[in-house]
């Protein structure tokens, strides 16, 4: 899975404490436990993977969700900055 990138403070937040047992029990019963194969960005390697992650998670941090296309273009894999041939 890539980093959670909807982190939020205060109540309003869909994270849970809790422990290493609770968190994978949680993951199987919201079936997210195939470990990335059913995920969009299957088959990229670990590396490449974080970096999506990373790239995703920082556009958000910094500018939040307001920037739709730069956000569709990243999980998507393509490079927001690149120009476009038309």
């Amino acid at each position: 899975m890539p980093i959670c990138v909807r982190v939020t403070a205060g109540l309003d937040t869909h994270l849970e404490p809790g422990t290493n047992r609770e968190n994978m029990a949680d993951r199987r019963s919201k079936r997210r436990d195939a470990n990335g194969s059913m995920f969009r960005w299957r088959g990229l390697s670990r590396d490449l993977f974080v970096d999506r992650s990373r790239l995703l998670r920082d556009e958000v941090r910094i500018y939040g969700w307001s920037r739709e296309e730069r956000i569709r273009a990243l999980i998507a894999g393509a490079d927001p900055d690149a120009p476009t041939l038309f």
